[in-house]
């Protein structure tokens, strides 16, 4: 895809409704007020289905271990795909994960080719004795509660009432450069973080992370990179089959060597995963933690960044690297803290290539000064005093929910002076694209082959 900037080029980007904020405060107003029966079903594009094939490029169609189903349904900004695989058939919500399940499928495919001794084939047969619905089950969402099913990315434009305070209140007791103590958020200073340590909280945050991430050994990290995916995956098939041929492999039993191949680009992502695929698990918190202390990240918020079970060390190390390279840009912990209140993995997912758009913006187009608080989409303020927002939405088509997310979004950030821009990581219609002018937002999308997804399981690869 192009870049698609609504603006004349040479012009600097701006709302163009009149000068006066009370224009365009009013306009929001009329816009909440008006009574759904004063809006008719022709005033909003339709939500039906889209054709998999013009949605997605050709090659991530079909593989030797799976088929997309023909249809994407939409779900608030994320395609939910229907994957038929060798192993069942499974939802996948937004194209970020799908990539990652992607790889994964194909990893997983590769590894059941290697043999190895007796011993460890009847490991696998036992291992895939279990139910292949809760095996596909954790394949997709692990640990999945109602309250974490994805539905889309509605929640993450909303504006969080609570959140706003609280962080409101740390930056009241900090000073610009964020080395003060941020009392709201657990202080952020070396003091503090011995007392979060020696919290109980602290205690059994540590136990359960070495519950979770102990048994990924130095072997199957290795064994990860060869393959391109993540050391820590969530998908148990995967896991088990990295496990087996890794423990083959220490015993000289496995007759090949693998695999897939690597992506070739080497970028900031790709240095930055190389720490997981290295480092133990905790060496690879660490080197994380030193790195948000440096931003002004508060001790708690680091503890809350580390056991948020939807992210891995991996996706963790990522975004760090994002906002580590993002240096002098104030307010970063914000980020930190927005991750933290994630609750599924396809939105951490999302939020991650959110990061990964942020970080390509300051890079290459304008540099940015600040991240803004409110919502759990990443946005920020630019050197210039213009306001940008990033989402690694699939598509946005403008349905009544859509009109709806805008116009809170919009009104969230109704006191932010200078321009505004909308950085999309996919397609936009036309038909949205002039709504969301009209609300005051200039567009930049179409953007997700520009800024190089350079993860493992990055589109690249297919």
């Amino acid at each position: 895809m192009t870049h698609q900037l609504v603006s004349t080029p040479g012009q600097r980007v701006r709302s163009p409704l009149p000068n006066s904020r009370k224009s365009t405060v009013l306009c929001l107003i009329m816009l909440l007020l008006l009574p759904p029966c004063a809006l008719q079903a022709d005033d909003y594009e339709d939500e039906r289905p889209r054709k998999t094939a013009t949605v997605l490029p050709a090659a991530l169609l079909k593989g030797d271990q799976w088929v997309l189903g023909e249809e994407a349904v939409q779900k608030d900004g994320l395609f939910e795909f229907q994957v038929q695989t060798v192993w069942g058939d499974f939802p996948v919500f937004g194209e970020a994960m799908l990539r990652l399940r992607l790889r994964e499928f194909r990893a997983v495919g590769e590894l059941e080719e290697v043999s190895s001794t007796k011993a460890a084939v009847e490991g696998a047969g036992r291992a895939f004795s279990k139910s292949f619905s809760r095996l596909g089950h954790a394949m997709i969402h692990p640990k999945q509660t109602a309250r974490a099913m994805p539905q889309g990315t509605r929640r993450l434009y909303r504006k969080l009432v609570r959140y706003y305070d609280k962080i409101k209140g740390a930056l009241a007791d900090s000073d610009e450069t964020g080395d003060e103590s941020l009392e709201e958020n657990g202080g952020s200073g070396e003091g503090a973080e011995q007392a979060g340590d020696n919290s109980s909280a602290a205690a059994e945050a540590s136990v359960w992370l070495a519950r979770k991430y102990g048994g990924v050994g130095s072997k199957s990290r290795r064994l990860s990179r060869e393959l391109g995916v993540d050391p820590y995956t969530s998908n148990e098939i995967l896991a088990y089959e990295i496990e087996r041929v890794a423990q083959a492999q220490a015993v000289g039993s496995v007759s090949t060597k693998v695999l897939l191949p690597v992506l070739g680009a080497l970028g900031l992502a790709a240095t930055a995963a190389n720490i997981a695929y290295t480092e133990d698990w905790r060496e690879v918190f660490l080197h994380n933690a030193a790195l948000m202390r440096d931003m002004g990240v508060s001790a708690e918020l680091i503890g809350l960044f580390e056991v948020n079970e939807f992210f891995t060390p991996m996706t963790q190390v990522l975004i760090v690297a994002m906002l580590d390279i993002m240096d002098g840009v104030e307010d970063r912990w914000v980020v930190i803290e927005q991750a933290s209140l994630l609750e599924n993995e396809s939105e951490a997912l999302f939020f991650l290539e959110s990061i990964m758009l942020a970080e390509w913006y300051h890079r290459e187009k304008i540099p940015l000064d600040a991240f803004i608080t409110d919502t759990l989409i990443p946005v920020a303020r630019t050197q210039k005093g213009d306001l940008v927002a990033f989402t690694a939405a699939d598509f946005f088509y403008w349905t009544q929910g859509a009109a709806e997310v805008t116009a809170d979004f919009t009104n969230t950030y109704a006191d932010h002076p200078g321009g505004r821009l909308l950085v999309m990581a996919d397609y936009i219609s036309p038909r949205a694209k002039e709504e969301v002018k009209l609300l005051g937002w200039e567009v930049l999308s179409g953007i997700r082959q520009s800024y190089d997804v350079e993860v493992p399981w990055g589109i690249q690869d297919h």
